[in-house]
């Protein structure tokens, strides 16, 4: 292989180049074939005139085509104009007048550009000038290469386009694809085991307790069997609680994706707690994508434009195509940039923000939740059900109703209501009402003004037991009559770039107090220190009124000294009233690995002693233990909560998963070379230690047998898997199949095995007929059975051509339209079919002979 590679390539550094000879050339010049490689684009390959001291003159018509740039080119007048970058006027070339004017003007010397075959040819350094930009000619590759520090318009486009290409297949987590080409395929086995145990001091009132619950896979569903133990103490009897329920999704079902059965969680306005049945045709996880916006910047022809989300492609549009560019937006604020590119290379960025409430359905779209039971732990309720229904009447506005039937020591039935509605493209609203009980609304605005901010507020009354808008700020108190409550945030972007200033209020009262609390407070940051200045009002009916203003800093005690973690954080706070300093605070965060500590210091001027309160943090194999300890008035009060949980399945083992992994799921396999090519893992396969696999966005390594294995994997969604091609360490082995998508069943690891095969080497050869001026510096495609251009490659002196590295699969070879063009010929065949083998020991494909023929 090594041998072959480099006879050919000293063929090419001894041969290349040679000027051909031609009748119809320019007195004092010669033609030859030269590739023109402007920045990052595909090469084109030109006839070029070489002048008796073999300085290389190039053809400007087909280099500004290259390069994108507006131009016009008058071969009669001997006149080449075009535009320069960034809209900063025009350069021109002046054959009969001998003159260059482009950021300055220059007189060419005698030679340095000729009007020939329809066109103006100049010499590599004046149509560098011409560009404004950096060449250099190879006369033993056949090449001239272009650059500049500003991209030229077409390298530009061509950038965004091969971003577009790239990330216009790629979703969230992993390729955009019909979720329906995605099969779930339901499965028994595997088991999660999760389990706690805390104990406290008895002075608090906290009940020492335990729980242990058992997670089993069962015909594709989620079964949790468990039980809880709390022991009061005080003489009061222990207290047990079992727990039983299954729930089974259905991702690709329409009417019916969700069951429920055991002790569940309503799926209705007010939550509720209950041992029975829920129906649903709601996504087991919500879409990450609402659906799309129509964007059309109404720009003039020729302006190219792209939207971005985190730096991540959205949409875009060509300026020949003048349609609106559909705009997919998440849930909650999206906000986008779009980039202009304009003919000349112009470049303009602006922000624009989307807002799409939680609560709001697609168009079009209906959802619906049945289902009731036997309350839990409610003494109003022994029995309930429920029915509830969305329905998205257009992109921006969505209807829900439902009502609520239960039985008790009287029965009732409430119906309830509301609406979101997404106006515009940066606020939205909610409502939601239910008589007699609440009515709550929310109006946002996250727009990319100067202002942002969100005003909501509601009034309670006395039958509803703690449930508010999300987003409202708090709780209402019940049972102490009607309760209303307003809030409000705005922030501020202030002329400095980047820097913000927060602004947030509430009020809220009652029926029978009037306005008993109100608190406002100014946030921003100053140097490194996030500083919150707030003035609050309280009044209670056990501490009394108090008016106190307060100033609050949080800093990382890693900007005093970079030895210091990152994750190190002092907060300080002061308040002060009518009568002097009112309370004070200080506290520690520190992390350090798995070890967490905080410590918080108190002191209250209503109290009769101020606090210290310590709480530790630590992870293990197995679990994490959480303690805490207090102290006020020299009374100490503390407690330990110890808890972790295991996964078992088939060939992964046990797992240990220190925060639990009930209702998730896991991925296991083994990435390996595929020496004989079958794409399964055989005794003969060699595993690839230390590689490195993504996991929708998680990343983990293979051990030294090559597996790999992680949990935490969202069951029934898709989830993509492939090998971090970057970090093998044998480049010459590439994956199988780029993304392996499996929708993965609960409870139990699914295996995803991961074939690498070699690449080949590939060499072949083009024959010129009689009349056709050279094989040499012609450039040959590799065509991949998706039917794009995969590689491209120059011929040397003598026709041939090599490449070092190619992956399996079916490909055609052909000959790149801009070297027949230049040589005036054509190839036979047009292609060449050709497969490079998975398995096998040849490490060489030869492909047969490719003819050029004179037109």
């Amino acid at each position: 292989m090594s041998a072959l590679r480099a006879l050919l390539c000293a063929l090419a550094v001894l041969l290349a180049g040679a000027p051909l000879a031609a009748q119809d050339t320019p007195p004092g010049y010669e033609q030859g074939i030269y590739d023109l490689r402007v920045g990052t684009l595909n090469p084109l390959s030109v006839p070029v005139l070489l002048d008796e001291r073999g300085a290389v003159l190039v053809p400007l018509r087909p280099l500004l085509e290259l390069t994108g740039a507006p131009f016009r080119v008058v071969p009669d007048s001997g006149l080449a104009v075009v535009s320069r970058p960034r809209g900063a006027g025009q350069a021109v070339l002046d054959v009969r007048a001998g003159t260059l004017t482009a950021a300055a003007r220059v007189t060419l010397a005698p030679g340095e550009a000729v009007v020939w075959a329809s066109d103006v040819y100049a010499a590599v350094p004046r149509a560098a000038q011409l560009l404004e930009a950096d060449a250099a000619a190879d006369p033993t590759e056949l090449t001239v290469r272009f650059t500049r520090a500003v991209p030229f318009p077409a390298q530009e486009r061509g950038e965004s386009e091969a971003r577009r290409q790239l990330e216009s297949g790629l979703g969230r987590d992993g390729p955009s694809v019909d979720p329906r080409s995605v099969p779930f395929q339901p499965r028994t086995g595997g088991a999660v085991l999760e389990w706690g145990v805390s104990t406290s001091t008895p002075d608090i009132g906290v009940p020492d307790a335990a729980s242990a619950s058992v997670g089993l896979g069962v015909y594709g569903g989620m079964l949790q069997v468990g039980a809880s133990v709390a022991n009061p103490g005080g003489g009061q009897p222990v207290r047990t609680e079992p727990v039983v329920r299954f729930r089974r999704v259905f991702p690709l079902n329409r009417w019916l994706r969700q069951v429920q059965v055991g002790d569940v969680a309503t799926e209705n306005l007010r939550v509720r707690a209950v041992r029975g049945i829920t129906l649903t045709n709601a996504p087991f996880i919500r879409d990450p994508l609402f659906g799309s916006v129509q964007y059309d910047p109404g720009l003039p022809a020729g302006w190219d434009y792209e939207v971005y989300q985190d730096g991540r492609l959205l949409g875009f549009s060509h300026g020949t195509e003048r349609a609106p560019v559909s705009i997919p937006l998440g849930y909650g604020s999206t906000p986008v940039r779009v980039r202009l590119y304009g003919p000349a290379g112009e470049r303009v960025e602006s922000e624009l923000v989307y807002l799409v409430p939680v609560m709001q359905l697609p168009a079009g779209r209906w959802q619906y939740a049945v289902g009731g039971g036997a309350c839990v732990r409610d003494p109003d309720c022994r029995q309930m059900g429920y029915v509830d229904v969305r329905h998205g009447l257009s992109r921006a506005l969505t209807l829900f109703a439902g009502a609520d039937a239960l039985a008790g020591d009287e029965s009732r039935v409430r119906p309830y209501g509301g609406a979101s509605l997404a106006g515009g493209s940066a606020w939205a609203a909610q409502l939601e009402a239910m008589p007699g009980a609440f009515v709550q609304g929310a109006v946002q605005s996250f727009g990319s003004g100067p202002v942002t901010g969100t005003l909501s507020g509601g009034v309670t009354f006395p039958e509803l037991q703690g449930r508010t808008l999300a987003g409202s700020g708090g709780a209402p108190v019940p049972g102490s009559g009607t309760r209303w409550n307003v809030d409000a945030t705005a922030g501020i972007r202030t002329p400095r770039a980047g820097r913000r200033i927060g602004l947030t209020g509430r009020v809220e009262g009652g029926s029978g107090t009037g306005l008993d609390h109100a608190r406002g407070s100014v946030l921003g940051t100053v140097r490194g220190v996030i500083l919150e200045a707030a003035v609050e009002h309280v009044a209670s009916p056990v501490l009394g009124s108090s008016d106190v203003a307060s100033l609050r800093g949080t800093f990382s005690l890693h900007t005093i000294s970079s030895r210091l973690p990152r994750s190190a954080l002092v907060t300080a706070e002061g308040g002060a009233g009518a009568g002097g300093v009112q309370r004070a605070e200080v506290g520690v965060y520190a992390q350090v690995r798995s070890l967490v500590v905080n410590a918080v210091g108190r002191w209250d001027a209503r109290l009769s002693s101020p606090s210290l309160v310590i709480g530790t943090s630590l992870r293990f194999g197995y679990g994490r233990m959480q303690a805490r300890l207090g102290s006020q008035g020299g009374q100490l009060t503390g407690g330990t909560t110890v808890s972790g949980a295991l996964a078992f399945s088939g060939g992964s083992g046990l797992t240990p998963l220190p925060y639990g992994g009930m209702g998730q799921s896991g991925l296991h396999g083994v990435v390996f070379h595929d020496l004989d090519g079958d794409g399964t893992l055989d005794p003969g396969d060699e595993p690839v230690p230390d590689a490195r696999v993504f996991v929708g966005g998680a990343l983990v390594r293979t051990d030294a047998a090559g597996r790999y294995a992680t949990w935490s994997v969202l069951p029934y969604e898709i989830a993509s898997v492939r090998v971090d091609t970057i970090g093998l360490n044998d480049p010459s082995w590439v994956p199988v199949r780029d993304v392996v998508l499996v929708r993965p069943s609960p409870h139990l690891f699914t295996r995803v095995d991961l074939a690498l095969a070699p690449t080949r080497e590939l060499s072949g050869a083009l024959i010129p007929e009689r009349g056709v001026a050279t094989a040499s510096g012609v450039t040959v495609e590799i065509v991949g059975a998706d039917g794009k251009v995969s590689q491209r490659v120059l011929t040397f002196s003598d026709g041939s051509f090599y490449i070092g590295r190619i992956r399996p699969g079916q490909y055609q070879a052909r000959v790149s339209e801009s070297s027949l063009r230049a040589l005036g010929a054509r190839a036979a065949p047009a292609s060449v079919p050709f497969t490079v083998p998975a398995g096998g020991s040849d490490p060489l494909v030869e492909i047969p002979p490719i003819r050029l023929v004179r037109q």
